[in-house]
């Protein structure tokens, strides 16, 4: 029987393969570093164009290089890898989807300004679906521009699971601290319970961090606890925007974090609802304030 000779061009990639999954790793062996280093890292990355999400992966990693792990890459060639190739995608007229993919992964190292609602728009006008996931999911994770998720949330077609999609909206908005008033005002005007509920959520929870801030650094400056204060108070606006919502859960919400001078605001919404919880809960304010 004839010996079957592994090509060149087989085995490497097989190594390369082997030693991207090694490195991925919390330690990189000494024989993986052999074949991911700085020297080989732009030649893995020309040559095996399908493991460019991988690639770029590692080299994110080794850029915001922390002290503890052992990355195959130094951090200040990924830096500088990263903003190269990052340029380089920037020039081209058109990426592939892959490209696009690599390059909104780089995007937080090496620019800060680029903004995913113009990529979003460029990649709806020339009907690229493919691209319009790929920038929503980035943008989803990374975007701090409120306008680009009043964008998202107001494009989610009327459909079943278009609440659904809408609700990921609003958590991803809050997360990244880009959940804009207009969207607040809207979804308090318009807009299913689900929604109400959500956002009447989040700005509970932020005023009750903003609390435990002011708690927490009681040695600031009188200037610092003002404007701590009135970040509150602009909040606390915003929130009683849902004050007539007779649901239980919105009003719950509210309780937790309702000032003595709006208790009135809510009374209406209290009594509609007649559950004993809220109107304890509110008996036990008034009595405190």
């Amino acid at each position: 029987m004839q010996e079957k000779i592994i090509s060149y061009e087989d085995a490497l990639e097989y190594a390369v393969d082997a030693a991207i999954t090694a490195v991925s790793h919390y330690w990189s062996g000494e024989a993986s570093k052999k074949i991911i280093n700085d020297n080989t890292f732009g030649y893995i990355w020309n040559t095996f164009p399908l493991y460019r999400e991988r690639l770029v992966s590692i080299a994110l990693n080794a850029a915001h290089g922390v002290s503890y792990r052992d990355y195959a890459l130094s951090p200040s060639f990924a830096k500088d890898w990263i903003s190269k190739e990052y340029e380089i995608l920037s020039n081209k007229e058109k990426l592939t989807a892959i490209e696009l993919d690599a390059y909104l992964n780089m995007q937080p190292i090496a620019d800060i300004s680029y903004s995913y609602l113009d990529g979003l728009m460029s990649a709806n006008i020339e009907c690229d679906e493919e691209k319009c996931e790929i920038i929503k999911r980035h943008g989803l994770e990374k975007s701090r521009d409120p306008e680009f998720y009043d964008f998202l949330f107001e494009s989610v077609p009327r459909k079943v699971g278009g609440t659904d999609v809408k609700y990921n909206i609003l958590e991803k908005a809050y997360n990244n601290n880009s959940l804009s008033e207009k969207l607040i005002k809207k979804i308090a005007k318009s807009s299913p319970i689900s929604l109400k509920r959500k956002i009447a959520q989040l700005l509970s929870g932020d005023i009750l961090i903003k609390k435990g801030e002011i708690y927490r650094n009681r040695h600031a400056t009188l200037e610092e606890k003002e404007a701590r204060q009135k970040n509150i108070d602009h909040s606390e606006s915003l929130l009683m925007l849902f004050a007539d919502v007779a649901d239980y859960y919105v009003i719950s919400s509210i309780i937790e974090i309702i000032s003595k001078d709006n208790i009135p605001w809510i009374m209406p919404s209290v009594s509609k609802i007649n559950r004993s919880y809220l109107t304890k809960r509110v008996e036990r304010l008034i009595e405190s304030a």
